[in-house]
């Protein structure tokens, strides 16, 4: 394994990778943590980016394009800044929960844009207008889905609570569920892996009832 310094083009892959992964920033401390016990990817030798680049690619449900999400105009605006892994996150659990019918990120733009009257997702990186678009989502998945958002205080938390969620939606459907129902040592990526499996039943199932 090299030693050697993770080069500028790997710690950017790695980057790119988390985003389209899906992973909020204390999932990927964690996992940075867990897989090479460095607290930030800038600690990297060029071996263990290149294994983190490995584990992260690996992820199930990562989409296969960048973020990004067409404007009005003809080119084409990329989803970034602080807040937008964490509502890219949450529609994509809106997605596997059957909430959400379309899960590309022009679609979320356009919610956003209805939720905060701002159509440029440069406000990204604005706390009011992005805290406003996360509660109006977690509130319709809430409702829409029965998903308890009261006691979820951390990002497993929030993970665990959308996973409980879909998994009564497919009992309630009739579906024959594989989920666990004990999550005590669940981590990130098992969420994220039953999520994308159980979602792909539920709208199967909710298709075959429309």
């Amino acid at each position: 394994m090299s030693t050697a310094p993770a080069s500028r083009q790997q710690i950017g892959a790695i980057h790119a990778a988390k985003s389209r992964a899906g992973l909020d920033d204390d999932s990927y401390r964690d996992m940075l943590r867990r897989e090479t016990g460095q607290p930030s990817s800038k600690g990297l030798n060029a071996g263990e980016a290149s294994r983190v680049l490995d584990y992260l690619r690996a992820l199930p449900g990562r989409p296969d394009m960048p973020l990004k999400a067409c404007s009005k105009g003809r080119k084409a605006i990329r989803i970034d800044g602080t807040y937008a892994g964490k509502l890219r996150a949450l529609w994509i659990t809106g997605y596997n929960l059957g909430v959400v019918e379309d899960r590309s990120d022009k679609a979320l733009l356009a919610f956003c844009e209805r939720q905060t009257g701002i159509a440029h997702p440069n406000w990204w990186r604005d706390a009011a207008p992005a805290q406003a678009a996360i509660e109006g989502l977690k509130a319709w998945i809430g409702r829409e889905a029965g998903v308890d958002w009261s006691r979820a205080r951390s990002p497993r938390a929030l993970q665990e609570a959308a996973y409980h969620a879909l998994r009564r939606r497919l009992i309630e459907q009739r579906v024959r569920v594989h989920m666990p129902a004990d999550t005590s040592r669940f981590e990130s990526p098992q969420f994220i892996e039953w999520m994308r499996a159980g979602g792909e039943q539920l709208r199967r199932a909710m298709g075959e009832q429309a």
